[in-house]
């Protein structure tokens, strides 16, 4: 994956979704349209019924900024939306 992408702001109590630069541009991402999380080598793909963003991140830093919202992990290379 290429593309200039670069994790902005991550999750705390009270917000609603992670702003990311993609392609120089930052980009809200609704936690409610997110599916899920995947973890491909050393990148997360964000998977939204829309589109697809791939973060150069690890799925543990993903899980920990995630915690205390609706998002679990259900195997080594996932996390999910409830």
């Amino acid at each position: 994956v290429k593309n200039s992408i670069e994790l902005a702001k991550l999750i705390s109590p009270g917000i609603t979704f992670i702003e990311i630069n993609y392609k120089g541009e930052k980009k809200n991402i609704n936690l409610d349209d997110i599916q899920y999380i995947e973890s491909v080598g050393n990148y997360i793909k964000i998977v939204t019924s829309l589109k697809r963003y791939v973060i150069h991140t690890t799925t543990k830093e993903i899980e920990v900024k995630l915690k205390g919202t609706d998002f679990i992990r259900i195997h080594k290379s996932y996390i999910v939306n409830k």
